[in-house]
């Protein structure tokens, strides 16, 4: 809901009459439109005009960007740092990852193949 308000700008168009987008149709156009879909078949999907779809679209991106609730953070004090870094650890299988205090598009970890006694075929196992 955080978006939700910064999105809404009434339920009618005083000019034409016509209905306006909803929020949620707004956020999926910008989501599916970030996560690399064609803006022919979203905007297909939310009936909307290519200028009305990119108009959204970057309505929902200036809204993402002033949001405080979803502004990154990342640790100031080297006890920040720690504290990152142990919560990362924690949730990490096998506490895999270390020394990693933030994470904002993926983590790259390093890997020992094992032995081909241990699982066989490696080839298969590690792509």
């Amino acid at each position: 809901m955080l978006l939700v308000e910064s999105l809404v700008s009434g339920s009618y168009c005083r000019e034409s009459g016509h209905m306006m987008i909803l929020p949620e149709i707004k956020i999926y156009c910008a989501l599916r439109w970030l996560a690399g879909g064609s803006y022919l078949d979203i905007k297909a999907n939310a009936g909307t005009s290519k200028t009305s779809f990119y108009r959204i679209v970057w309505e929902v991106i200036d809204s993402i960007n002033v949001c405080e609730e979803l502004a990154l953070s990342f640790p100031q004090t080297e006890d920040e740092c720690y504290h990152c870094a142990a919560a990362f650890r924690a949730i990490s299988h096998g506490e895999a990852i270390v020394n990693c205090i933030s994470v904002a598009d993926g983590y790259a970890v390093e890997i020992e193949t094992p032995p081909a006694e241990v699982v066989g075929n490696v080839r298969s196992f590690f792509s």
